[in-house]
């Protein structure tokens, strides 16, 4: 959409702007530049009236799917407010509010556009700010549309230069894309333009441009580099044209292709609320490695001086991407977001139960025809393959799908090794979660994959400050007030900001402490209860919605994969509530339309997210007389991978807080008599250990309450949950967790392991721990022991009551043990001397002898 005004009747006239339209529709209509049908690229010039503009907008917002551009050349004018308005043939400063466009309609209809990129163009002249310094800063503040990048000038005064044919800004612009940018890239995307227009504007003494975009809008490429391709013999150009049509096309069978995987998982709003990570820089790094410009054999060379110089083959480039984070931090958001995207790559995603996941050749053939190597080398762009959901797949059938493919995948590396490339053009990607990935290590056993883990877990600081402008915007809320640090905190992990979002959309201002309330789920299933219940469906009420929520999350932690089949929902919602019946089947498209449940891939029914069922079961459990259900709930849970029992567990106590105190009191003690829910979450707790999450105190009173009764296993796991440092347990409970632990392990070749953490504590001479190293059979157990012991002040005392401790002199029946004790012997000896161990010297059984 091109707009331009030349001609007023109260300001001063711009010819240059009518030859600016008339050469920006030539260019971005050349097949080599970008190749706009003549039917997309609209001019609207000289418009005088408000709706002129505003509908052409509209109009061109709503139909864009892919790129919506939107160039204004002309006045640019200032309101009492310093809101920005675009001059109109008859507009007038001082009646700009009512002769001029608010740039905010112009802003509103893009924000608007479902466009996947969004380009904004101002070369405006700023009279109205004349005298003002820094003019282009409220400019820029205000014009700022997220997912947008805009482009502008900066200043008024040189905007129109005499005797020249353009503008100074867009005669800069015509004169880049016209003659392309000798030595850059094949693609020019919007920043490289943007440095290239400040650089020549410099040069010339004309004022800068300004750019600002948000969520890395610079990434978009805009048109292709003319210096770098050349295209002016007729057989040029019919290549150009030739390659720009069978990129449209592969896209197009791309789309096709993810188009189930799309109708199950893109948001309607995706393009308003996605925010680029660090991870999307990442995979693009990643992508281009497997570009076929990369992968092309033989690229480097080194000389030898004896044989000449010798060619030398890279190495091939990892082709597997695993996207490994925990439920709801946005890693379909992102297999969206690719399957989306328009930049130099295509793209296929599904999800891992779909079954034709495996099926890497047939989309190829659709891509390319008879050899689909000849598109991607023709086009230089690889093929990225997502497969989104490996934890939702985690059955037989799902996981040689999965092992064919990546036998696909090394057959087409052969076909291309015989082409002289290093590897075939195509990276897959799959995303799972954290917590189950152990069970697709033997899948990929042997294979060079990238890992890219906890990336998307939490936002940035910079990523959290444009989601909350994005997610603010596009569900119409504003959050108000202090940003408290828990409530930071608590919006950086994208499940709860997306949850926050959903719950308070439409709600205009809402102040941030109110909305980072107890429990963010809680304020979600609140809203969700009054829309249920404003359906006027007879007999679902909101109470009974709630209960009905809560049946069919039990009945997806009953079942494998959380996989509830269509008919049971519809009798669990026929048992509810008898004048549901004969409703069964709207109640349920009314559950998955408010995106409670969705449909996967075999046709079964299952929540949107794992979050929802930790928290509905914990609602049904802390409801039902006497918490009677909570037992039944922890062992279903804690059978249920899908589900983490720790946090239907957070839920229960957040709860049980608005209830009388005896249903706190009941749940604390289920829980905290339950090595079952312990057990279930003992590697959860290590893990968080590892990011820096200590363990809940209910948490750790549950473990040392269960302790006596946990396997060897459980036992020895939970005693570095509670050695931790970070738990800060004291020394009584650390030596009572290592006295279960020591005591159940005691086959374990590498139980001395449980001492270095007792050395670290500093209780390595409680009584417990001394009683048990005297009955220890094993050197290195000693060896261990007696090295820590070395760094006691107490050392000698210790050691001499050691001695006596056993039937006979200790130190005899070290050295009567023969060479596997001699440094037990040497380390034993320095203590009962109170002598210092130099780290690293090794004993022979003759070195010492005690001192009498």
């Amino acid at each position: 959409m091109l707009i331009g005004t030349a001609r007023y009747t109260a300001l001063d006239e711009l010819p240059n702007v009518a030859n600016n339209l008339e050469a920006l529709k030539k260019l971005l209509c050349e097949p080599d530049l970008w190749g706009v049908h003549e039917a997309n690229c609209r001019v609207v010039a000289d418009p005088a009236h408000v709706p002129d503009v505003v509908e052409a907008v509209a109009k061109a917002a709503q139909e864009a799917q892919d790129t919506l551009l939107v160039y204004y050349a002309g006045h640019g004018l200032l309101d009492e407010k310093l809101e920005l308005h675009l001059a109109l043939t008859d507009s007038r400063p001082e009646a700009v509010d009512y002769t001029a466009v608010p740039y905010q309609h112009i802003r509103k209809r893009v924000h608007e556009s479902g466009a996947r990129r969004k380009i904004v163009i101002l070369d405006s002249c700023y009279s109205a700010l004349a005298g003002m310094s820094g003019t282009s800063d409220p400019i820029i503040g205000k014009a700022t549309i997220v997912g947008t990048y805009l482009l502008t000038a900066a200043e008024d005064w040189a905007l129109a230069v005499p005797g020249e044919t353009y503008t100074a800004f867009t005669g800069e612009l015509v004169s880049l894309l016209r003659k392309g940018l000798p030595g850059g890239p094949e693609l020019l995307d919007l920043d490289t333009i943007y440095r290239t227009l400040r650089e020549m504007l410099e040069s010339r003494s004309r004022p800068l441009p300004h750019s600002q975009n948000r969520d890395q809008g610079g990434d978009f490429t805009l048109v292709r580099n003319r210096a770098v391709t050349q295209p002016d013999a007729p057989e040029a150009r019919a290549e150009a044209r030739h390659r720009v049509a069978a990129i449209r096309d592969a896209r197009a069978v791309g789309r096709r292709a993810s188009a189930a995987f799309l109708r199950r998982n893109k948001l309607p709003n995706h393009q308003l609320i996605y925010v680029r990570r660090a991870l999307d820089r990442d995979l693009a790094t990643v992508t281009r490695a497997v570009a076929p410009g990369a992968l092309e054999r033989l690229t480097r060379r080194r000389t030898f001086r004896h044989r000449g110089e010798q060619a030398v083959d890279r190495d091939v480039p990892p082709q597997i991407v695993l996207v490994l984070d925990p439920p709801g931090s946005g890693k379909t958001m992102l297999a969206t977001q690719l399957a989306l995207a328009d930049e130099a790559f295509f793209c296929v995603a599904r999800t891992a139960d779909d079954p034709g996941v495996h099926e890497l050749n047939e989309v190829l053939r659709d891509l390319g025809g008879k050899d689909p190597l000849d598109l991607l080398v023709e086009t230089g762009m690889p093929l990225v393959y997502v497969v989104d959901g490996l934890d939702e797949a985690d059955n037989p059938e799902s996981r040689r799908a999965i092992v064919q493919l990546l036998k696909t995948l090394g057959k087409l590396n052969a076909a291309a090794d015989r082409r002289r490339l290093l590897a075939f053009p195509v990276l897959l990607v799959f995303t799972a979660r954290d917590d189950t990935w152990e069970r697709w290590i033997s899948v990929f056993e042997g294979r060079s994959v990238v890992r890219f883990k906890d990336r998307l877990a939490r936002f940035s600081d910079e990523e959290l400050g444009q989601a909350l402008t994005r997610y603010s915007e596009a569900y119409q809320y504003s959050l108000v007030g202090s940003r408290t640090p828990d409530g930071t905190e608590a919006l950086s992990v994208p499940f709860n900001l997306r949850v926050l979002s959903e719950a308070y959309e439409f709600q205009g201002p809402v102040r941030f402490g109110d909305a980072l309330g107890e429990n963010v789920l809680q304020q979600y299933f609140e809203r969700r209860r009054s829309n249920i219940a404003a359906q006027g469906i007879s007999g679902l009420t909101a109470t009974v919605f709630m209960e009905l929520a809560g049946d069919l999350a039990l009945a997806a932690v009953r079942t494998p994969e959380a996989r509830i089949p269509e008919q049971t929902a519809l009798r669990l919602i026929a048992e509810r509530s008898p004048r549901l019946r004969g409703n069964e089947r709207e109640v349920l498209g009314l559950l998955i339309a408010e995106q409670l449940l969705r449909h996967d891939g075999t046709g079964a029914l299952r929540f949107r997210y794992p979050a929802f069922i930790e928290y509905l079961v914990a609602l049904t459990a802390v409801r039902s007389p006497g918490l009677d259900r909570l037992e039944e709930v922890t062992e279903k849970v804690a059978a249920a991978p899908e589900v983490s029992s720790a946090a239907v567990r957070r839920n229960v106590r957040s709860l049980a807080r608005s209830m009388p105190p005896e249903v706190a009191r009941q749940a604390n003690t289920v829980y905290t008599t339950s090595p079952t829910y312990v057990t279930a979450n003992l590697t959860t707790f290590r893990s968080d250990l590892g990011r820096g999450t200590v363990t809940a105190a209910e948490d750790l009173e549950t473990i040392h309450r269960t302790i006596g009764r946990m396997s060897p296993a459980d036992a020895w796991e939970a005693f570095f949950v509670v050695v931790a440092k970070p738990n800060g347990q004291p020394a009584d409970r650390v030596v009572y967790a290592f006295g279960h632990a020591w005591d159940k392990n005691s086959r374990r070749p590498d139980r001395w392991r449980l001492l270095e953490k007792i050395g670290e504590r500093r209780v390595l001479t409680d009584d417990e721990v001394v009683e048990r190293i005297a009955g220890s059979r094993r050197p290195r157990e000693w060896e261990v022991f007696l090295a820590w012991l070395s760094t006691y002040p107490e050392r000698s005392a210790v050691a001499h009551r050691l001695r006596t401790s056993r039937d006979g002199d200790l130190l005899a029946v070290f050295r009567e043990g023969g060479l596997v004790w001699d440094q037990v012997t040497g380390l034993f000896t320095l203590a009962l001397n109170d002598q210092d161990y130099v780290e690293g010297v090794l004993f022979g059984s003759a070195a010492y002898a005690p001192t009498e």
